[in-house]
């Protein structure tokens, strides 16, 4: 495994990064619209656009104007407003929906569960997805992270250096957002380089900074764990990750991980003594820093399938050598 060519996977997936991950849009016959202007919004009018409008009748008689209405199957509504921006209401505070003619249309949103109102990005709200959103977009999402890391600095007790300079992580699990800034999860995560493999558990912390843009620190801990040469790995370690992602597709990622090893009884050879000398059983703790690229959603997938092929070829050609 000394030669695996890590680079190559990267370059092997790069291409899903092209891909358009937007969810479909399922466009309603037009309705009857008002100018933009006439409803008192902004516009330039050489551009300006027909916008389509419902009238929404709350409890304790209030009325909201809205581009669109999405009701969702929580019992709840994305309703995008008339600049743009998507908040939500809950399904049982409608008394009546009303389209720019004011016919009623309450039985097909409250009952029917039907979208009403133009494109927006409330009607491409989904409860569940494979790319990583906001609450403006999904419910929750799977985490899919392939990375690919170089080592920044490393400390006490470190071997085979050469070896260690390249690490792949790989995060699978689940998300949920519990607010319109925040969601929160957890994976299962892989981590190795050349000599050594490290798997556990992590905690995963998202702060949506925009729609397509987000900030999310991982602390997690160290359950199982290999060490090269005559050492043996102790649980728990610790491992923490923080990164910042655009569109849910990729973005940069810094790691940091710290293991104790216990080395057992061995000669090694003392290269200011210049002879063979046998060292005593301790226990060293390993402390690395890591920084590099990440995949996420669908490209982190391929990431992963492409690391499986390259490890699969890799223990095909040991084994024809022996």
């Amino acid at each position: 495994m000394r030669g695996l060519p890590y680079l190559l996977v990267f370059s092997v997936v790069t291409c899903f990064l092209a891909r358009d991950v937007a969810a479909q849009n399922d466009l309603l016959p037009p309705d009857v619209v008002l100018p933009a202007d006439s409803l008192g919004v902004a516009t330039d009018s050489a551009a300006a656009q027909p916008l389509r409008v419902l009238t929404l009748h709350l409890e304790h008689g209030k009325m909201r104007r809205v581009l669109s209405i999405t009701p969702r199957s929580d019992g709840m509504a994305a309703v995008q407003n008339l600049d743009g921006s998507t908040d939500y209401i809950t399904l049982n505070k409608i008394q009546r929906v009303e389209d720019v003619l004011g016919m009623d249309r309450t039985g097909d949103v409250v009952r029917k569960g039907r979208r009403l109102g133009g494109t927006s990005q409330a009607n491409r709200w989904k409860m569940f997805r494979q790319l990583a959103g906001p609450k403006s977009e999904c419910g929750s999402y799977l985490i899919t992270d392939a990375a690919l890391l170089w080592r920044m600095s490393g400390s006490n007790g470190a071997r085979y250096d050469q070896d260690k300079e390249q690490m792949v992580s790989l995060d699978y699990g689940y998300a949920r957002n519990v607010s319109d800034a925040y969601s929160v999860g957890g994976t299962a995560f892989f981590q190795g380089d050349r000599e050594r493999v490290r798997s556990g558990l992590r905690d995963r912390v998202w702060r949506w900074l925009g729609p397509k843009v987000s900030f999310d620190v991982g602390p997690g801990i160290v359950l199982v764990g290999n060490e090269e040469g005559e050492a043996g790995f102790k649980s728990p370690g610790f491992s923490a990750q923080a990164g910042l992602t655009l569109g849910g597709l990729g973005g940069i990622v810094t790691n940091v991980t710290s293991v104790a090893r216990e080395e057992w009884p061995h000669y090694e050879y003392d290269y200011q003594l210049h002879q063979v000398v046998l060292r005593p059983k301790t226990t060293v703790r390993e402390t690395n820093w890591h920084a590099g690229v990440r995949l996420s959603g669908v490209p982190g997938v391929g990431g992963t399938m492409a690391l499986g092929v390259l490890l699969m070829g890799a223990l095909i050609a040991i084994s024809g050598s022996m």
